[in-house]
Order: structure tokens, then C-alpha cells, then sequence
């Protein structure tokens, strides 16, 4: 997982900051001197260092809010290093991104199925293969017969990887949507792009 970070933070934030910091530090130097020579200010004083203790506080803590954004993209090696279970999550955020509502990862011993998602008005059964090597037509078959038992109406398998010809072949006979590698590259990319 690349992890970026993202300084936001203006050069009057910080100007602030620096700021506020030296009129606390004066302040409390200086605050022997008024507490001698008129007592009467004190309870101002008091009111005047709790609210730039709070300004402070809200500075430091906006700051750090802003200055320190960690936005996490995935790129197809880092696929490659998922185990199966991250993958089909790591999918279903994808699949939300590209407007399939109501998500859910299926169970972890899933019947061919590991994500039931829905998009203008088709419940998809989608199958995760996170492989090292090409995925075969026995992932398809079983995306495919799994449909009733989900209840959905289209299936689709998505991989890391490529597909074989026969698993093609059956794809098409059952208009199952492949998603290759290719298509799942482009798919990442995109998501990257969103905020």
C-alpha cells in the first residue's frame, strides 16, 4: 500500500500559530508584573488565557487535521499481495466508488459469491479471484450457479489475473461480466482519482 502525504497547511496558519504561542509565552512572563501592580485585571487575565488556550488547542489540533492527510491508494502490485479476504473488500470499496449501492461481502465460506452489490436496478452475485495465475472456468461456473441461492440476477468475476478461453467461452454463454486485470488496473486508477 503507497501511502502519501499531503501538506495542506498555509504559511498564515502557521504564522498564527507561531503567534499565539509568543503572546503565551509573554503573557505568562509578564503576568508576575500585572498581578502586582493591578490586581483588578486578573480575572480578565484568567478569561483571556483560557480562551487562547482553546484558540491554541483548536489551531493545533486543525493543523494536524489538515497538514497531515494520509490518503491511501492501492496499485496492481499491491493487489497482487492481498490475501483473498482483503481483496473482496478492497473490491467492494472499489465497486462503491463506480456507483454500485448496498455492497455486502458474503460470509467468509461463500457458495461462489463473495460480494452482492446492486447497480440500476440489477443485484450483481460478483466473484473475487485474487490469483496468481490464470483463472479458469470453474470460477465462472460457480459465480453462475450461485446466482438463486444469493439472489441475484447477474454475475460477474473480477481477477487480478486473466481468464482462460473456455472460462471466456462459458462467460459469454451466460453473460457473466469478466473483469481482468486490464479492466481492474483502470478500475484502481479511477478510485485513486476520487477523493
Amino acid at each position: 500500500m503507497a501511502k502519501r502525504y499531503k501538506r495542506n497547511g498555509s504559511f498564515l496558519d502557521e504564522a498564527a500559530g507561531l503567534i499565539t504561542i509568543l503572546v503565551l509565552v509573554v503573557g505568562y512572563t509578564k503576568y508576575n508584573e500585572i498581578k502586582e501592580s493591578n490586581p483588578g485585571l486578573l480575572p480578565f487575565i484568567y478569561i483571556g488565557a483560557v480562551i487562547l488556550i482553546v484558540l491554541v488547542a483548536i489551531f493545533v489540533v486543525r493543523t494536524v487535521i489538515k497538514n497531515i492527510k494520509i490518503k491511501k491508494t492501492f496499485t496492481m502490485s499491491d493487489i497482487d499481495n492481498m490475501n483473498g479476504v482483503k481483496f473482496e473488500y478492497y473490491l467492494a470499496d472499489i465497486l462503491r466508488k463506480r456507483g454500485f449501492t448496498n455492497v455486502k461481502v458474503t460470509e467468509k465460506y461463500d457458495l461462489g459469491v463473495d460480494i452482492i452489490a446492486q447497480k440500476d436496478g440489477v443485484t450483481w452475485g460478483i466473484q473475487a479471484k485474487r490469483y496468481n495465475s490464470i483463472v479458469k472456468l470453474a470460477a465462472v461456473r460457480a459465480a453462475y450457479t450461485a446466482l438463486s441461492h444469493y439472489k441475484c440476477e447477474r454475475a460477474m468475476v473480477v481477477t487480478n489475473n486473466y481468464f482462460s478461453n473456455p472460462a471466456k467461452t462459458l462467460a459469454s454463454e451466460t453473460k457473466t461480466v469478466l473483469i481482468d486485470r486490464d479492466t481492474l488496473a483502470k478500475w484502481v486508477y479511477e478510485a485513486s482519482q476520487q477523493r
